[in-house]
């Protein structure tokens, strides 16, 4: 199973709180994060993104962002990360 979620424009913490649910009732399977409207990511937001995708691929499953939009790409290198941490598993959010 694929899922897919749009993440909302500003990932700061009442955003990193909705991720946060949406992310505790998605069902296990392939998951892929559209980012191309984010215009803000927070660091608590980051570290959510992080966990999951560490959590995702322990399981066997595949997590990705695609697309990113430019502000979530500087966002995220501002915040001492590699946006590569987000695409290891290429494919889109189709």
């Amino acid at each position: 199973m694929k899922n897919r979620l749009d993440l909302p424009a500003r990932l700061d913490h009442q955003g990193a709180r909705q991720l946060y649910a949406a992310l505790l009732s998605m069902p296990p399977g392939d998951t892929c994060l559209a980012a191309g409207q984010v215009s803000f990511v927070g660091g608590l937001a980051l570290q959510l993104l992080l966990a999951a995708a560490a959590k995702w691929r322990a399981e066997g499953h595949q997590f990705t962002c695609q697309p990113m939009s430019p502000a979530f790409t500087d966002d995220v290198t501002r915040l001492g990360v590699d946006p590569k941490e987000f695409q290891e598993d290429q494919g889109s959010c189709r």
